[in-house]
């Protein structure tokens, strides 16, 4: 499993990745994004309120700031990210597809208002367009029904690394919704489309086909965040 986890610190979104093939997670921000709630405050950066956070390690968050769910609690698209079709983004439709990993889910999303925590393997979806793989480097915005859990449950089932990455200040008690993404789930899939040959990304397709009578055609390209647009996921059913 690859590992995302966003954080808003010091009003702003601190988003770290760490995907399996490298040795070490990648840091970067982001300033604003539908997902964000609020506006960063320019004061933030002085010198006392940088003490003050410091001392009391509060929990609250700076200046409002808060995710905004790309959900409701139906599953239903609650920020419009499906709701018009974007220059230079593909689509993909289909069924999920297990690339070298044969566990069932594919990817478990945490959301609370101020901590996201994702785990995802590569995969593919499987549509009346052929098959195409799904990857990227930076934490999706995945729109699907949540459930509602506490973060000590979620953590319970995670990977070594996400362990490591995933904030202190985010405790076991603290609940948050999660979603999860399986195999024979249909999605819709929206992001910058690579051939194979010229992604960024490293995809082991040795064992493609090992699980079927009838071995499926080899993917020939990638669907992903590789020009910094996000990728966006949306579950039916």
């Amino acid at each position: 499993m690859h590992t995302f986890v966003q954080e808003i610190a010091e009003a702003k979104v601190v988003d770290r990745s760490w995907r399996m093939e490298e040795t070490s997670p990648s840091t970067g921000h982001v300033l604003e994004a539908p997902y964000i709630d609020g506006e960063p405050d320019p004061s933030s950066d002085d010198w006392w309120s940088t003490v003050v956070r410091w001392v009391t390690r509060a929990h609250e968050l700076p200046h409002g700031l808060r995710f905004a769910f790309p959900f409701d609690e139906h599953g239903n698209d609650a920020l419009g990210l499906f709701a018009s079709d974007v220059d230079g983004v593909s689509v993909a439709r289909g069924k999920i597809v297990a690339l070298e990993s044969f566990e069932e889910i594919v990817l478990r999303d945490f959301w609370h208002e101020g901590y996201r925590v994702v785990e995802m393997d590569d995969f593919a979806v499987a549509g009346d367009d052929g098959i195409v793989i799904v990857a990227c480097g930076i934490a999706p915005l995945v729109v699907a029904a949540p459930k509602r859990c506490a973060f000590g449950e979620w953590h319970a089932m995670s990977d070594e690394r996400t362990r490591e990455l995933a904030p202190q200040t985010l405790t076991t008690e603290m609940e948050g919704s999660t979603l999860v993404l399986a195999i024979g789930d249909v999605v819709e899939v929206r992001g910058v489309a690579r051939p194979l040959s010229r992604t960024a990304r490293t995809i082991d397709l040795s064992g493609w086909g090992a699980g079927y009578r009838t071995a499926p055609p080899m993917p020939d390209r990638l669907i992903g965040d590789e020009e910094g647009t996000r990728l966006i996921l949306r579950r039916f059913g």
